[in-house]
């Protein structure tokens, strides 16, 4: 965890509420960041840049590329974060049990 942000549903968020790219990548939620004059969208395997000046969109499919800026989960990426973390918790009970 990241050591000024805090753990919320598996993933460590910084006290803006954005999460870094690592655990975007790592956890695969739907996410988003402005960065480098172009807006970036992650989901699990693949992204978009679009270009904010030219309104370009380019698919990726390599994480290395993207930047290493702060994300902010989409409300798909803040539902899948409760799915996964209502799943552990089940999972933690069951095994307390």
């Amino acid at each position: 965890m990241d050591t000024h942000g805090r753990e919320k549903d598996g993933a460590s968020v910084n006290g803006d509420g954005t999460y870094s790219l690592s655990d975007v990548v790592s956890q695969g939620f739907e996410a988003t960041c402005i960065a480098h004059g172009a807006h970036y969208f992650w989901h699990r395997t693949f992204g978009v840049r679009i270009d904010r000046r030219t309104h370009t969109a380019t698919l990726l499919t390599d994480p290395t590329i993207l930047p290493d800026a702060n994300w902010v989960a989409t409300s798909l990426g803040v539902k899948e974060l409760e799915a996964a973390a209502a799943k552990r918790t089940e999972r933690e009970s069951g095994e307390a049990a």
